[in-house]
């Protein structure tokens, strides 16, 4: 909305706290996901957020569900990304078992989900890189293919506007939140002391002041959409 600075909420390794349905069927009000369907049911938030999931134990627990959980958070407007399918340390593994894994977590998720539902992201296990970051935009193991159009990290800061040259699609960083780091990150945004985005209410249009701060970058040269400057 107009004037609102808005946030991403990311929840990697797909823990069995993040999504628990309960013995009667209901979703577990004290589970992330319960606690976002609240404030959608309140009016309060929009059914946005992205799991990232892996596979070293069946995604949010509850083994006969799994299936049931991902086609749920999708249908219900969440995304579903990879995290692998051991959560590798591709900055330790070999190219060969990075690609089979984020070959086969692409596979197996959109399986899972159906409905030609697309894995486009990705989050990095430990932020551990590997050598070639080639390797997270797309391969080719044992004849099935993949493609990423986005990969996440850790950070500690937010992230520049996809907009902004500074943006790297593959490089995103992340604001990891514990109970003094979400208090302090809410206690700067509130002073007005550094940066900070403010929307413009139109998603079709890019609204950028005539001088942007040198840290933010320069504005993209083509953006397939009306750009206002004031």
């Amino acid at each position: 909305p107009a004037g609102k600075s808005p946030v991403v909420l990311t929840f990697d390794d797909s823990s069995p706290d993040q999504y628990r349905i309960l013995d009667d069927g209901t979703l577990d009000p004290d589970s992330a996901v319960g606690i976002l369907q609240a404030a959608v049911e309140a009016g309060e938030w929009w059914p946005r957020a992205s799991f990232f999931c892996d596979f070293d134990v069946p995604p949010f627990g509850q083994t006969d569900r799994v299936k049931e959980k991902l086609r749920n958070l999708v249908d219900w407007g969440y995304e579903v990304g990879s995290h692998t399918i051991s959560h590798l340390n591709m900055g330790k593994a070999s190219s060969a078992d990075s690609v089979r894994e984020l070959a086969e977590s692409q596979r197996r998720l959109e399986e899972l989900i159906g409905d030609g539902y697309s894995v486009v992201s990705l989050a990095v296990p430990y932020a551990a890189y590997p050598e070639d970051d080639s390797l997270l935009v797309g391969g080719e193991s044992d004849g099935l293919t993949y493609s990423y159009s986005a990969a996440l990290t850790l950070g500690g800061v937010p992230s520049y506007s996809p907009f902004s040259t500074k943006f790297r699609p593959y490089r995103i960083p992340r604001i990891m939140v514990t109970a003094q780091s979400l208090k302090t990150l809410l206690a700067t945004l509130k002073s007005g002391t550094g940066l900070r985005y403010v929307s413009d209410g139109d998603p079709l249009i890019v609204s950028a002041p005539q001088a942007v701060a040198p840290e933010l970058g320069e504005l993209l040269p083509d953006l397939g959409r009306p750009v206002i400057r004031y």
